[in-house]
């Protein structure tokens, strides 16, 4: 039996020989779940844990146990990092960048001890929160060294070449341009806070635009560059829309809070009528929904369907939007009429994240699988006509956000969300039978 967990519903099944895929547990509504996500199962075959994320961005993921029959569920603890079961009869997770064993009786389904340290510095994937360390059952660990995921913003050219380097290192994740091309916006995780800051391109100098003990996500410039929209969580517990003057007067002004919005990415439209966002469906995944800017602020839903809909950027005409959808199987980039219903086109062919268009509507970029930054000629004019994909160059984009990269108006130069040590990825540290210096409390 193969048990496995996806980014909008609960855990499912099937048979290691394939067949039909049935639900093992669903979604818990009382707690507000929405995925379970990396089941791993215990020696007996029979239990396993999983982790549970739920609707309130304040609260922890949370690490249950399972049976492959459903019919028990028990709650461990909080956490975002896998978890592995060791004998001589541990559980060994991570706690920020420091792995920990706790002792655990596999029969009991239950911890028998307090936690230790076992291994420190280890990297960590800091949107995710997932420590990156792998334990065999042979007692054989590997892991990566290093902190968070400390990134430096660089401009490229259209050839990949490296044109300069933006403001001082951080752990960044989104990053947008204003329309003027003269400041950019990143989310950035500061003291595990995540806010918003305003970077100066001319001069490299960041400013702290939200100030929320919550997390500000999201950022998207009106078509003027007055204001900022961006998603909070600091207004009950759903992931709101907001709206601030981009020069950092007055308070911040809440758009919406009648659907929790699903972190990955908001575009305003070119007319400054509609937002576009992504929201998790009760029976569907990520979905794409329109927030109308006409005063009244009652949302709804532009494309809902059983399949994930995110990433969404209105064309500069205003009359189409790029996403990104999974109805094919895998991530591909889609161009729709907006309303929906004039037309459909698939742009990439190969999978591909991160659409962006160029000011004049004549070319969209996007990130494929290997992260190579991918240019497609675009017509728009009555219909879409897409042409042949080029790769302009191989990136080393730091995953993790749907604004990972930013364009110029003119499409001749890129800001990339790169790691601090180009060409350096760190090395995999293996040690050999370590579980030997254990000692079972």
């Amino acid at each position: 039996m193969i048990v496995f967990g996806s980014g909008d519903r609960g855990i499912r099944r099937v048979s290691a020989s394939g067949g039909e895929v049935s639900e093992l547990l669903p979604l818990d509504e009382s707690r507000k779940e929405t995925r379970h996500l990396f089941p791993r199962f215990l020696p007996d075959g029979r239990h396993f844990f999983y982790r549970s994320h739920n609707s309130s961005p304040n609260d922890p993921p949370e690490i249950f146990i399972a049976s492959i029959d459903g019919k028990e569920r028990k709650s461990l603890f909080k956490n975002s990092s896998d978890v592995y079961y060791i004998e001589p009869g541990y559980l060994l997770f991570a706690r920020d960048t420091t792995v920990m064993a706790q002792p655990f009786d596999a029969s009991k389904l239950q911890f028998t001890g307090d936690p230790v340290p076992v291994l420190e510095n280890v990297a960590m994937v800091t949107s995710t929160g997932r420590s990156q360390f792998s334990v065999s059952e042979n007692g054989t660990l590997v892991y990566k060294t290093g902190g968070g995921t400390v990134n430096q913003l660089r401009w490229f050219d259209r050839q990949g070449k490296e044109i300069a380097k933006v403001g001082p290192p951080g752990e960044y994740s989104d990053v947008v341009l204003s329309p003027d091309g003269k400041r950019a916006v990143v989310e950035r995780l500061d003291n595990s806070n995540r806010d918003i800051w305003m970077i100066d391109l001319e001069r490299g100098l960041p400013t702290r635009f939200t100030f929320g003990a919550l997390r500000e996500d999201d950022p998207a410039w009106s078509p003027d560059g007055t204001y900022l929209a961006f998603s909070s969580n600091g207004y009950g517990d759903k992931q709101s829309i907001f709206r601030k003057l981009a020069n950092g007067a007055g308070n911040e002004e809440l758009l919406s809070d009648a659907v929790s919005v699903q972190t990955s990415g908001m575009d305003w439209s070119p007319d400054g009528k509609n937002i576009l966002f992504a929201s998790i469906g009760e029976k569907s995944g990520n979905d794409i929904w329109v927030l109308p800017m006409n005063g009244e602020a009652k949302s709804y839903p532009l494309l809902k369907s059983e399949f994930n809909e995110s990433q969404a950027h209105f064309s500069p005409d205003g009359r189409y939007f790029a996403y990104v959808s999974n109805e094919s199987g895998r991530e591909e980039i889609y161009i729709q009429s907006f309303p929906v219903g004039a037309g459909k086109w698939r742009v990439s062919t190969n999978g591909g994240w991160v659409p962006k268009w160029r000011r004049d509507g004549k070319e969209l970029y996007y990130e494929a699988i290997d992260k190579k930054l991918m240019a497609v000629p675009v017509k728009l004019d009555g219909s879409v006509e897409i042409g042949s994909a080029t790769a302009l160059f191989q990136t080393e984009i730091s995953l993790g956000s749907p604004n990972r990269n930013a364009v110029t108006a003119d499409g001749q130069r890129f800001l990339i969300n790169s790691p601090l040590q180009t060409g350096q990825e760190a090395p995999f540290n293996v040690i050999l039978n370590w579980t030997s210096t254990l000692k079972k409390n």
